[in-house]
C-alpha cells in the first residue's frame, strides 16, 4: 500500500498544481472522484491491469466509461505530465 502512496504522490501535486493554477479546484475534484470511482470498480481495474494494453488504451477506457464526467484536461493529464517529467 505505501508504494501505491509512493507512485500516487507525484501524480496528485501535480493535479492539484493545475487545478490551482487554473482556479478549477472543485471541478478537478469533481474529475478526480470520478475517475477513482471508475478505476476501482473490479471488473475495470482487472481489466486495466491486463499486461496486452498500452498505457494510451487504458486511458482510453477510461475516458470512455466516464464519458462526459470528465474533459480533455483529465484525460490528457497522466500523459502530459509524465511527458514533462513531472511525474514518474
Amino acid at each position: 500500500m505505501s508504494q501505491n502512496t509512493t507512485i500516487a504522490r507525484p501524480y496528485a501535486k501535480a493535479a492539484f498544481e493545475v487545478a490551482q493554477t487554473s482556479g478549477d479546484l472543485t471541478r478537478w475534484a469533481d474529475m478526480l472522484h470520478v475517475v477513482a470511482a471508475v478505476v476501482t470498480t473490479s471488473k475495470v481495474a482487472q481489466y486495466l491491469s491486463s499486461p496486452s494494453l498500452s498505457g494510451e488504451q487504458q486511458a482510453a477506457t477510461v475516458a470512455s466509461l466516464c464519458d462526459d464526467e470528465i474533459d480533455d484536461r483529465m484525460v490528457k493529464f497522466p500523459a502530459s505530465w509524465q511527458t514533462t517529467n513531472v511525474c514518474p
